[in-house]
Order: structure tokens, then sequence, then C-alpha cells
């Protein structure tokens, strides 16, 4: 059986994280990715950071790569070819780049009204913060994201993954789905603006809910997700580990109280002031009593219905042969060696994701993408020699 998005191509543009993993997202499930990077950007990158990023990318896998100056003429002359044949554009431009290079959504749509092109950004296409430089840390930060992260009585402390980055991934993949969807009963494709602090505002919303709806402003380490109640937290074993507690529900609370043998606290799951302390004093002097991995046996011998967690670290959890089965796959080299990846978060049951082709090394398919539009190899090699590919 096909997979979903066979039959669709997709030229990428984008150099950032976001934009590749958007790109992953849609080839994991068949869509024909082709990668394009500026000649001596990966190496250029390189010097810098001492980053080899001239390495394969893991989010470029089931994709293809090839290089082009787009600022040549005949760079954009083969772009231009590119697009005609083209779905999906994909790219992380500042705005006002692509006009710049003619190669704009406007300019674009002329030659294939039906693209659907994805503009990747910090804060949009327009607005007074568009020519603002600014990184993971900034987004979450304008959105008050990192404002609710940390200890009541600490500074806001860093989350351990790029949120922003992450969420603009996915609304950029949902948002061309739906336009794909879209053009299938119009055969019109469409601009979509996506950037990360739009995504990290729309990850509000039960937030927002709650203060529309007249309640205080929320506080960090002050609501019930960031810390407030004893019911939902985090506790330090005896071994320095921790233990999550999210038992939010009374009937929750109720099994943990009893597995704790603290039944008198059952009536103070959402206790104030000082009988709140003192609950947080007496729970935290029952978990150093155990080390993290007895506490989760004995709280799940009890039975189910015990939100708890061990707090793992990255390698623990992909060592939990339950996270593994569904999270990690392996693929092949040619070389014979064994790759593994992180699998997509959602499974189709009939056409589940594969790696049909490992991530290219930049430029790996170069040659074959312009013999595959009418160009020869002594023309190839022209271009070779002039910059136009590397």
């Amino acid at each position: 059986m096909q997979q979903p998005l066979e039959g669709n191509k997709v030229i990428h543009l984008s150099r950032v994280r976001p934009g590749h993993l958007t790109a992953m997202l849609l080839s994991d499930y068949g869509a024909d990715v082709l990668s394009i990077e500026q000649p001596g950007y990966a190496a250029e990158r390189a010097k810098g950071s001492g980053v080899p990023f001239t390495r394969p990318r893991p989010a470029n896998r089931n994709q293809r790569n090839m290089t082009l100056n787009l600022r040549s003429p005949q760079g954009k002359e083969i772009f231009f070819k590119l697009v005609k044949d083209a779905d999906v554009l994909l790219e992380g431009f500042r705005p006002g780049v692509t006009r710049r290079l003619g190669m704009d959504y406007e300019t674009l749509e002329k030659m294939n009204p039906g693209l659907v092109y994805c503009a990747l950004s910090g804060f949009g296409q327009e607005g007074a913060y568009r020519d603002y430089v600014a990184h993971d840390i900034n987004y979450i930060s304008y959105a008050g994201f990192l404002d609710l992260t940390g200890p009541a009585d600490g500074p806001p402390a860093l989350p351990g993954v790029n949120m922003a980055d992450m969420a603009a991934s996915v609304h950029a993949a949902l948002g061309i789905l739906t336009a794909l969807m879209g053009r299938q009963k119009t055969g019109v494709g469409q601009l979509i603006d996506v950037n990360y602090l739009d995504g990290m505002i729309a990850w509000h919303i039960n937030t927002a809910d709650e203060y529309f709806a007249g309640d205080p402003e929320p506080k960090r380490g002050r609501t019930p997700v960031t810390g407030l109640n004893p019911c939902y937290n985090v506790y330090e074993a005896s071994d320095g580990k921790y233990v999550s507690i999210g038992c939010n529900e009374p009937w929750f609370w109720q099994n943990l109280c009893k597995a704790l043998g603290r039944e008198d606290l059952v009536p103070h799951q959402k206790a104030a002031g000082e009988k709140r302390e003192e609950i947080f004093r007496d729970l935290r002097a029952i978990f150093r009593t155990k080390t993290r991995d007895e506490w989760i046996k004995h709280l799940r011998a009890t039975g189910t219905d015990i939100a708890c967690a061990p707090v793992y670290s990255f390698g623990e959890a992909l060592s939990d042969p339950n996270i593994a089965r569904r999270m990690l796959v392996e693929a092949q080299g040619p070389d014979g060696a064994t790759h593994r990846y992180i699998a997509p978060p959602f499974k189709l049951s009939k056409t589940p994701f594969q790696i049909k082709r490992l991530p290219p090394n930049i430029g790996e398919d170069t040659d074959e993408v312009l013999k595959s539009l009418g160009y020869d190899a002594a023309a190839i090699d022209g271009m070779r020699k002039e910059g136009v590919i590397e």
C-alpha cells in the first residue's frame, strides 16, 4: 500500500531545526522531499561553531539533498524548474529574503498556482518584531512560558528541549497538510505563515481559558501544574533521583495516601497555607526513605490507579522497553551498520512508518536531480566550476 503522502513533491529550503523536522514529518509518510543547500554553507557554519554540519542530519531521513546557489542566475533557473513541478515549498529564511531573491510566494504562485508555500520564521512575516533575531529561549520568554517554569522561590528555569522549535515544526506540517487538503477541493495553493512565537502562545490555551474567565494571572510555582500542590509535584528519593506524582483526581490522591500509609492526608489534598507546607514536608521525608525505583515498584504494586513515574534521564527513557518498542526504529546502512532513529509519535495502522532511505550527505543527489531536469554531465561539471552547485 502506498504511503499517504506519496506523489507530493516538497522543496525544502530551511536551514534550521524546525524546518528540518517539518520536512521529516512529511517525508516519513511518503512525501518526496528535496532539501536544497547553499554551496559552502555547511562548511562556513562549521568554522564558527566547530560542529560538523557536513554530516548527514538525522531529520533528513527519507529525503534527497542537493546544493544550489539561489543567488546565481543559473541557480534560480534550476530552482524555478523545480518549483513548477512542486506541490510544497518550505522555507525558513528571515522575512523579506525570498522577496529580495525573487522567489517569494507572489512570484512563485504565478509559475505554479497550486503551490503550497510555507514560510517559517521567528515572529511572522509582518509586525514590529518580524526582523528581530532570536532563539528558542527568546520565543518562550515573549510567550510567557519561561516565566511559568521553575520553582516559585527561584528564577525561571530553562526547559530541557527547544519547545518553540518543536511546536513550530508540528504546526508547519499541520498547516501544509491542511492546505493540501484544501487544494484538493479548489486546485489552488496558498501561503502559510508559521512562526515560533505564535506556536507558543497557542499552547497556552488552557491557561488563557482560565485567565479570560477572570482567574488571576498564573505565577511560577503557584498554579496546579507548576508546583502549587503536593498532589502534583516532584519528590527526591533516597538515591538522589526523583519521582513525579500527578494525583490531581481525588481518587488518585486517596490511593497514593493509602500506599504511603498516610490516609490521614486524604482530606487535605488541596490544603493551603501552613497545612500545605506541612504536607510537603511530610511527603518529602517519606520519599527519601526509598530509592526512586523502589518507590515506583511499591506504588505500582498497589494497582495502576496512582499517577506516578520515575524522572528518567534521556538515556533511561530510551532504554525503557515500553518506550523503545514504539519510539525507536533501526535501519541498516549500505555499509551494514545499524542506525537508530526516533520514530514519529503517531502510528498509522495500514501504512506504518518506515525508513526507506538513510539521511543523505549534503549535495548527495545534486547530479541526479540536475540530470532529471535535462542537464548533461558537461553542463553539470560547468556549474560545479562556476559555484552554482558544490
